[in-house]
């Protein structure tokens, strides 16, 4: 996919609440198969936002390593908590 494809792919809001809101039909499906409970499952959720750009995305919209980003009704922090 074009970097215009790819931005076309997916989209993020930001609510009043701070809560980022990534939809598009590629992402969700992956978000949809992820267990939020398994460290390495949500890293490769991350790894694949970043490969699409969202990761950027978020980043210039302002998210933060504790920035609660949603998708698919699944909610995790943009970086993992230590």
């Amino acid at each position: 996919l074009s970097h215009h494809e790819l931005k076309k792919a997916w989209q993020v809001t930001q609510d009043e609440k701070g809560v980022y809101h990534v939809t598009g039909e590629k992402i969700e499906k992956f978000a949809r198969r992820t267990d939020l409970s398994n460290y390495a499952s949500v890293n490769r959720l991350r790894d694949i936002m970043k490969k699409l750009g969202i990761r950027a995305e978020l980043t210039t919209r302002g998210a933060k390593a504790d920035s609660i980003i949603e998708i698919s009704g699944k909610h995790f922090t943009l970086v993992e908590d230590y």
